[in-house]
């Protein structure tokens, strides 16, 4: 399925490509000060500013997490508020984007993907923002929400018409891929988006403990052990982050203050980047085919 070179992220074009996210990342923390609304440097990007008080030296992206009444608040002014050459992007500001959480992306750049380059949505440099859901705390109703969810997220990443990435090429992943593309042929796009914000929003109620802190990973914290914050120095700016990151950080990923051996460095992170521009001499890339 894949003939498609992967372009290589080597240092010089991993430091191009966070030069061009920091921009972003400054841009994010004026409008979250200058609207109250809460933030925190997440994931890798914590383990950046804990360990190397920037980037990840090796990887390629940046993420902000924020809880979900915030992050609701930030989808309806983001596209107002933010400067000229940024724009908010998720499943109601570019319905075929395919994603279930928020990017920020930067005008007049592109950063795309093998599996979704041919998509006509904004393609520009990004980070990723994603909002903080409650979930159930009993784990077999958590486990069966999340098939639930994990079916209609794929759903809407075929409906959007993304490829299968390289890393999921198994029979299996292939059979249960056409036959999705058969099933979304009945099924409208807003109808799926609806459907989307309807499970993820389902347990957000205070009475809900724990948080998922990643859809893409099981692990469940407190949410009350998040809602603090502590400002970090990240590059040359300054950043909020979890104060109780040091619990964040182990549950995620354990001992995180000690880096890979060399070999074991995922030099661009998890991203098949099909082209890199940082400066296309556009205004904008919105919906670009």
């Amino acid at each position: 399925m894949y003939n498609i070179k992967v372009i290589s992220m080597d240092t010089s074009t991993i430091k191009k490509l966070q030069a061009i996210e920091l921009e972003i990342l400054k841009e994010f923390i004026r409008l979250c000060d200058d609207n109250n609304l809460r933030y925190y440097l997440s994931y890798g990007t914590c383990i950046g500013m804990i360990r190397h008080k920037g980037f990840i030296p090796w990887d390629d992206d940046i993420d902000v997490s924020m809880p979900r009444e915030d992050y609701d608040r930030l989808v309806k002014i983001a596209n107002d508020k933010l400067s000229d050459g940024f724009f908010f992007q998720n499943y109601f500001t570019d319905p075929r984007c395919g994603l279930i959480f928020g990017k920020i992306r930067k005008n007049g750049t592109i950063l795309s993907e093998v599996y979704s380059h041919h998509i006509a949505m904004h393609q520009g440099v990004w980070i990723d923002v994603f909002p903080m859901d409650r979930f159930p705390n009993d784990p077999n109703v958590r486990k069966k929400f999340f098939r639930n969810l994990n079916f209609v997220k794929n759903l809407y990443i075929v409906k959007c018409g993304y490829r299968l990435p390289p890393d999921k090429q198994g029979l299996i992943t292939k059979i249960a891929y056409h036959i999705s593309k058969v099933v979304v042929l009945f099924l409208p796009l807003n109808f799926i988006i609806h459907k989307l914000d309807q499970l993820v929003r389902k347990y957000d109620r205070p009475e809900s403990k724990d948080c998922i802190i990643s859809y893409y990973r099981s692990t469940s914290i407190p949410y009350n052990l998040l809602e603090e914050d502590i400002i970090l120095p990240f590059e040359d700016t300054m950043a909020k982050t979890y104060k109780n990151y040091d619990y964040y950080l182990s549950a995620l990923y354990g001992d995180y203050m000690t880096p890979p051996p060399v070999e074991k460095r995922n030099v661009g992170g998890d991203h098949y980047i099909y082209e890199f521009n940082e400066n296309t001499g556009k205004k904008s890339d919105i919906n670009r085919g």
